[in-house]
């Protein structure tokens, strides 16, 4: 029932009228004008502002306090102690490396050994302090023995090298 009309040629020329009369109206500006801009007043109390800056102001101050900024060592579920290495406790002893050189007596006096304690050659006599907790116990010509306070031998052959753990 709406095809007939749809395909007539008399509606076919109206719809072209009507659309060169809405371009011509167009062109020719009938009816219409620009708006006139001005410029804006504006009222005399300002605004308030919609961000709160002042409180951003506040966190991000050097003045805050230092239980404010240091809170990571507290029980926190945000920061944990899972990954920091463990407490080492301080060394107690050195090593130190020994070389027993041999040994030599003058006609007076006591028998001394040479020994290279790093890299320093101290010459040593029975029963002197050879370092911090070591003390000479036996000079003979293939070994010399060390002792310590709680008697713990340390036995060096003659030009070998033995590293020794020595009390700080």
């Amino acid at each position: 029932m709406l095809t007939r009309p749809l395909r007539s040629r008399w509606f076919a020329a109206l719809i072209h009228v009507g659309l060169w009369l809405l371009l011509i109206l167009a062109l020719a500006a009938l009816g219409g004008r620009t708006p006139r801009f001005s410029a804006a007043t504006t009222p005399g109390a300002a605004s308030p502002d919609p961000v709160p800056t002042g409180i951003i102001q506040r966190l991000f101050s050097a003045r805050l306090p230092l239980d404010k900024r240091n809170a990571t060592n507290l029980s926190n579920p945000f920061f944990t102690r899972h990954f920091e290495p463990p407490v080492v406790p301080a060394p107690t002893t050195r090593k130190v490396e020994l070389t027993y050189h041999g040994f030599y007596q003058t006609t007076d006096g006591p028998m001394t050994a040479l020994l290279k304690v790093g890299e320093n050659i101290v010459p040593v006599a029975v029963g002197a302090r050879a370092l911090a907790d070591l003390f000479v116990a036996d000079i003979s010509f293939p070994t010399l023995v060390l002792t310590n306070a709680a008697s713990l031998t340390n036995a060096l052959p003659l030009n070998t090298k033995k590293v020794v753990d020595v009390p700080l």
